[in-house]
C-alpha cells in the first residue's frame, strides 16, 4: 500500500534536487548544446599579421621565438574551438540544405586555420632548432660564453611545441646552463 507521499515522490519522477536534473531537463540541455547555428568557427585570417612578425628575420631571435610561441598557442586554441563546434554541430561539417553555405564557410575557415597552424608549428620548429645550432655564443665585448637566448624562452618553447626529442633537447638546455653558469 502507498502512502500519499510516496505516491507524490513517484508521480514526480525523483525529481528531487538532491539527485540532479530530472530526465527532462537533461534532454532540453542536451538538445540546446546541439542547436545549428549555435556553434562559432573562428576565423585565424586576424593572426597573419602576428605570423608575418613571427617571420620577420630582421627582429631579435628572442622576439621572433616569443612571437610564434603566441602564435602557435592562440592557432592551437581555436583549432580546439573549432574542433568542439564541429563535434557539437555536425551539420558545420556535413551541411546539407539550406545550412550548406554556412557549413561550406565553416570548413573553409577551419582549413585556413590548420594550413596556418602547420605553417606556423613548422618554422616555429625549425627556428627553435637553429637556436640549438650554437646554443652557446661568446660575447666580444666581455670574452665570455653567454646564452644565444634565453634557456628559459626556449625551454618554454621547446614545451610548447611538444617535440618527440623534447627531453634530450631540455637536457642539452640544462648542460649548456652548467657551462653558461661556471664563469
Amino acid at each position: 500500500m502507498l502512502t500519499a507521499a510516496t505516491a507524490a515522490l513517484a508521480a514526480l519522477g525523483c525529481a528531487h534536487p538532491a539527485y540532479g536534473p530530472d530526465s527532462d531537463d537533461r534532454l532540453t540541455a542536451a538538445v540546446n548544446d546541439s542547436t545549428p547555428g549555435g556553434e562559432t568557427i573562428l576565423s585565424c585570417d586576424d593572426l597573419a599579421e602576428s605570423l608575418g612578425r613571427a617571420r620577420n628575420g630582421e627582429r631579435p631571435e628572442a622576439d621572433r621565438l616569443r612571437s610564434y610561441m603566441q602564435l602557435y598557442h592562440d592557432l592551437t586554441a581555436r583549432l580546439a574551438n573549432n574542433e568542439r563546434a564541429f563535434d557539437r554541430n555536425p551539420t558545420l561539417v556535413y551541411g546539407g540544405g539550406k545550412e550548406q553555405a554556412e557549413a561550406d564557410r565553416a570548413r573553409a575557415e577551419n582549413d585556413r586555420c590548420q594550413q596556418m597552424s602547420a605553417d606556423a608549428r613548422s618554422e616555429f620548429e625549425v627556428l627553435v632548432r637553429d637556436l640549438f645550432q650554437p646554443l652557446i655564443i661568446q660575447d666580444l665585448s666581455t670574452r665570455r660564453r653567454v646564452a644565444r637566448v634565453s634557456f628559459i624562452l626556449l625551454r618554454s618553447a621547446v614545451q610548447e611545441l611538444a617535440l618527440p626529442d623534447a627531453d634530450s633537447l631540455l637536457d642539452r638546455i640544462s648542460a649548456a646552463e652548467h657551462v653558461v653558469g661556471r664563469r
